[in-house]
């Protein structure tokens, strides 16, 4: 009975049973992760303000922004300065010229009794290193030169001497360097052109006495700085000298030697062709035009320059 008893328990609690000795396996899913441990202060964590340290940053930072608005205004730069030769006038509307450190006027002007006589700012970079000057837009006039007598032909018949004399009484100037008078004639800048007269002018020359300067628009020799008979028209008295073995002196600043001569430039009125660079650049070289400074001559005439403050 006792059996019978026993067996009936077995049965009604599944019979044979095994007891595994490995671990249970773990549910499937995503692994718990490590424990971080305690937060540490970060961005992502806010903390407290520091009073002290906010006001020092503050502070430094309201101290830089004044020191900023305080920095002096830097005044803007002034305009560069306005220069002429004394006793000159700018021309009204004339072009301003922007040279290092000061500006000048394309063309000024002297009133001389009834005459308005013009003068042409030259500069250039090409060619010898020459400081701008003012040179006549024309041959010194016979009325000019006489003081309000004769007439608006070139003055011919005057010494070196007289020339110089004169453009220095007169304007306080000089007479050109022969450096300067090719300047001014567009030797040194010449590009394509072949000589000083801009087409449609006309040299005045195949005649038996000197033109009038102002001859009409259409038969003026002019060149390209506005220069009028710069290719004929007379030849004209420079301040250069050459000595006899061919070295340049200025004429007022050194000695004139008996032997020594004054270079001349322009084209005498009474050849046939008017002067051309490749004829200035012969007399540059080796066949310079010269003459005695004490000797006039009909067929000589001058200009004047005068040197930019």
């Amino acid at each position: 009975m006792a059996v019978l008893v026993a067996f009936g328990v077995w049965a009604a609690t599944g019979g044979t049973k095994t007891i595994s000795t490995e671990p249970e396996p773990i549910a499937k899913g995503k692994p718990e992760p490590p424990d971080p441990g305690p937060k540490l202060p970060g961005p992502s964590v806010p903390q407290p303000a520091d009073p002290l340290l906010t006001d020092t940053v503050l502070g430094a930072a309201g101290a830089v922004a004044n020191q900023t608005n305080k920095r002096p205004e830097i005044p803007p730069m002034p305009e560069p300065k306005w220069v002429f030769p004394t006793g000159t006038i700018p021309e009204p509307g004339t072009k301003e010229v922007q040279l290092v450190g000061k500006r000048a006027p394309e063309w000024v002007f002297v009133d001389r009794g009834n005459e308005k006589v013009r003068f042409r700012l030259i500069t250039g970079q090409s060619g010898p290193n020459l400081a701008p000057f003012y040179i006549t837009e024309t041959k010194v006039m016979n009325k000019l030169f006489a003081g309000g007598a004769g007439d608006d032909k070139p003055v011919v018949n005057v010494t070196a001497f007289a020339a110089q004399g004169f453009a220095q009484k007169a304007f306080g100037g000089d007479l050109p360097t022969e450096d300067q008078w090719d300047r001014a004639a567009g030797f040194f800048d010449r590009d394509e052109q072949t000589g000083p007269t801009l087409s449609p002018g006309r040299a005045w020359i195949g005649k038996d006495a000197p033109g009038s300067v102002k001859r009409p628009t259409n038969e003026a020799d002019v060149n390209r700085f506005g220069l009028l008979d710069m290719a004929g028209n007379g030849r004209e008295w420079t301040r250069t000298i050459v000595t006899r073995d061919g070295k340049r002196k200025v004429l007022g600043a050194d000695t004139l030697e008996a032997t020594d001569k004054i270079v001349l430039r322009g084209r005498a009125f009474f050849l046939e062709r008017p002067l051309t660079f490749k004829m200035l650049e012969t007399e540059r070289t080796t066949q310079p035009q010269a003459a005695t400074a004490t000797v006039a001559s009909p067929y000589t005439s001058f200009r004047v320059v005068l040197p930019l403050p």
